[in-house]
């Protein structure tokens, strides 16, 4: 584990050398597209804090300025009271580690009994602190994802999908496979909203 960490921690920030793994991509979204329906969005913002807090606790010192900053603001807001060991012994685990060991995957998260209280808040005050940085990037611009699916250079709902989970990474993140569940899960909560509605300012 410590191995896999130190060669994460080496790479996970080289976005401009690496190129996005459209496969592996396309295999986390089938996967959230498993999700039970009767969670609607709860279980995403749920799963996010779950996935957050993992990566939190198993991927020390993760650079990026965006990540960071979000869960630092979410931390001082009183996000995170999950980490109590009485609930947080409870929820799954090693979703960072089997990333940075190249093996990404958000199957463990469709459980609905992830689905409470001390999850779904701390997963809505995250949303919210990418989604203030993401809004604009999604939608203003020539080549904003919402610009190219009016233009209809992107086709499809999954076209748009992909377009903005792509966007995520190059900007914020980095095409290290470590980073790829979180962008999943941000894109998924993105496009549960028409994007006429949500790049409505």
């Amino acid at each position: 584990m410590i191995n896999v960490i130190k060669k994460f921690l080496q790479t996970a920030f080289l976005g401009t050398h690496m190129e996005i793994d459209q496969k592996i991509l396309n295999s986390l979204f089938k996967e959230a597209e498993a999700f039970p329906e009767e969670g609607g969005s709860d279980i995403y913002y749920a799963g996010l804090a779950v996935l957050v807090g993992d990566m939190v606790r198993n991927l020390p010192r993760l650079p990026s300025e965006l990540f960071n900053s979000v869960v630092s603001s979410a931390v001082k807001a009183g996000a995170f009271p999950y980490f109590d060991p009485s609930y947080s012994d409870k929820l799954p685990k090693g979703m960072a580690a089997k990333a940075a060991a190249g093996r990404p995957s958000i199957r463990i998260l469709r459980q609905p009994d992830i689905i409470h209280e001390w999850t779904i808040g701390p997963g809505k005050r995250l949303f919210e602190g990418f989604n203030g940085k993401l809004k604009e990037l999604v939608c203003k611009g020539k080549d904003s994802s919402y610009n190219k699916y009016i233009e209809k250079r992107l086709r499809t709902q999954e076209d748009l999908r992909n377009d903005i989970a792509i966007t995520v990474l190059k900007t914020f993140f980095s095409a290290n496979l470590v980073w790829y569940p979180l962008a999943v899960y941000v894109t998924q909560i993105i496009i549960k909203t028409p994007i006429e509605k949500y790049c409505k300012f």
